[in-house]
């Protein structure tokens, strides 16, 4: 079962729930628009069909069937090398059209990463039986993951820096970050972003935006078996950050590529 399945709402003093955040008020997908185009080297191959039926014929009594025969093979020779530079072309062109992925880089806990985009640092992991936010900052109401018998809380805790000129997104639709946990190399687990002085859990339709400059820490949490916890031999958590394009400031595309792909060891 997910974690997310088992978060508590309590509230206090009876004031109820406000959850209004800045910057996640509307968000729309990204639309991709495809283009059918003829590549040099189809265009290559019907000038060869061309050639090749406009090919002269040998008539009786022709005196030119040497210069016919040279004209064709030019015409031929030049045919196949508008071919070949054509299919270059095509390949350079498909390549050049795919999003280039970052490959996953090890980051360790206590480590931060600088990009142009932001700074994320990896603060600490560590097991729980329950997950309680900052309650001053709560005004009263506020989720949060309750005890549940025989399993257990995995969190990893981090900070990021927002670098770029418009905000940034934490937020499940569209989904902009993906977790999971690995433990055992062979358990899978679905982690979600909990923000512990908002409370709020963003794959619960809340998102959590970063303004330019400002720094956020955010906890990334599972809800683990107890069997893996007491016989934990290793663990690791991929964790991969989108690229999104701000259109305004309130609304944003998520594009194909990632601004970052990071694996963290959780056992050191």
């Amino acid at each position: 079962m997910r974690a997310w399945h088992k978060l508590t709402f309590r509230v206090a003093l009876g004031i109820s729930l406000s959850l209004a955040l800045a910057g996640c008020g509307s968000t729309a997908a990204s639309n991709a628009q495809t283009e059918q185009e003829v590549l040099p080297s189809q265009k290559s191959e019907r000038k060869a069909d061309a050639i090749s039926d406009d090919t002269p014929q040998k008539s009786e009594g022709d005196n030119s069937d040497e210069n016919s025969a040279e004209e064709d093979t030019e015409a031929r020779q030049k045919a196949r090398e508008a071919d070949s530079i054509g299919a270059g072309e095509a390949s350079s062109n498909d390549s050049s059209s795919k999003a280039v992925e970052p490959e996953a880089e090890t980051i360790t806990i206590g480590e931060t990463k600088v990009t142009d985009d932001y700074e994320l640092t990896i603060l600490s992991a560590e097991w729980a039986d329950e997950v309680y936010p900052d309650t001053s900052q709560t005004a009263g109401s506020y989720m949060y993951f309750a005890d549940e018998e025989g399993k257990s809380y995995f969190l990893v805790k981090f900070s990021f820096r927002n670098l770029m000129s418009h905000f940034y997104d934490f937020q499940d639709h569209p989904v902009t970050t993906e977790q999971q946990f690995v433990f055992n190399d062979s358990y899978q687990f679905a982690a979600a972003v909990y923000d512990p002085e908002q409370a709020g859990l963003f794959t619960s339709g809340i998102c959590y935006s970063v303004e330019p400059l400002d720094t956020r820490t955010y906890y990334i949490v599972a809800s683990i078996s107890d069997d893996i916890r007491n016989n934990m031999q290793s663990g690791q958590l991929s964790f991969n950050l989108k690229r999104i394009t701000a259109t305004d400031a309130e609304h944003y595309t998520v594009d194909d590529d990632y601004m970052g792909k990071y694996l963290v060891d959780v056992m050191q």
